[in-house]
């Protein structure tokens, strides 16, 4: 693993998308295997969000590797079927400035 490019984080695709399409597209044809045109555009599609996790800063001796790995581990929420964007406690932070300042712009 090159320290240059921190590693793309992906997950399988979550409960609400199960029966969705990975190769549709909403804007118009697609070349199937068989070399026939389809139209996808009455279909639901999903489409994988890749997040990268970069660790800026460590203390020495720590390994970024294992902070982002436990990054990564903690966007699995409990009751929560698939992972979150975002880390658990961040989610919850975010979900707090919601619903105590519902009009305030969202900053990130």
């Amino acid at each position: 693993m090159s320290p240059a490019r921190p590693p793309a984080q992906g997950t399988d695709r979550p409960s609400t998308a199960k029966k969705a399409s990975i190769k549709a597209r909403k804007e118009g044809a697609r070349i199937d295997r068989r070399g026939k045109e389809v139209r996808d555009t009455d279909k639901n599609a999903f489409n994988l969000n890749l997040l990268e996790i970069a660790v800026l800063a460590c203390q020495r001796g720590e390994e970024p590797g294992e902070w982002a790995a436990c990054v990564h581990q903690l966007r699995h929420a409990p009751d929560i079927d698939g992972p979150l964007a975002l880390p658990f406690p961040l989610h919850l932070a975010k979900k707090a400035v919601e619903y105590v300042l519902p009009d305030a712009k969202d900053d990130t």
